[in-house]
């Protein structure tokens, strides 16, 4: 397929975009995001994606001098598309952002009451957070090594 001119690209950006779509569903849907309908409307979209490839396939093959109005209104009809294909993706990349924060939100929850119960069950943390070796807010780290007991240091 001689896909080089303007024509072509174009066939080849709704192509790509087509399938960047349709895999982001899919992404989507095996990761348990919620798509709703978004599956069938997809499907729906690339068949129209289908139909203006075919016109325009047609109208590269004629010569788009001989059909400068057809070619018009497909160009519209290819950047609807894209820019509806655009905004799926970008949805769903939304969900899953907002997805992974929530999942990230609850497990660092999870840990946080996970230690306090053994910092409870095991007495004090045996790294408190007032030593200054553990970078702690108690004495200030002037750089010395820490002093042991009276007389020793």
């Amino acid at each position: 397929m001689a896909d080089a001119g303007p024509i072509g690209l174009m066939r080849q950006d709704l192509r790509r975009q087509t399938a960047l779509t349709r895999e982001a569903v899919e992404r989507a849907d095996a990761a348990d995001t919620p798509i709703g309908e978004l599956r069938q409307q997809v499907a729906e979209l690339a068949r129209h994606a289908d139909r203006i490839d075919a016109q325009l396939g047609s109208i590269d093959r004629l010569g788009a001098l001989h059909e400068p109005e057809a070619l018009a209104s497909l160009r519209t009809r290819v950047d609807t598309l894209s820019a509806t294909f655009i905004g799926v993706r970008a949805h769903l990349a939304q969900e899953e952002a907002t997805r992974s924060d929530a999942e990230l939100a609850e497990t660092v929850e999870r840990v946080r009451i996970e230690t306090e119960a053994l910092k409870s069950i095991r007495g004090a943390d045996p790294l408190p957070d007032t030593d200054p070796r553990h970078g702690g807010a108690g004495e200030q780290n002037t750089g010395e090594p820490p002093r042991g007991p009276k007389g020793t240091g």
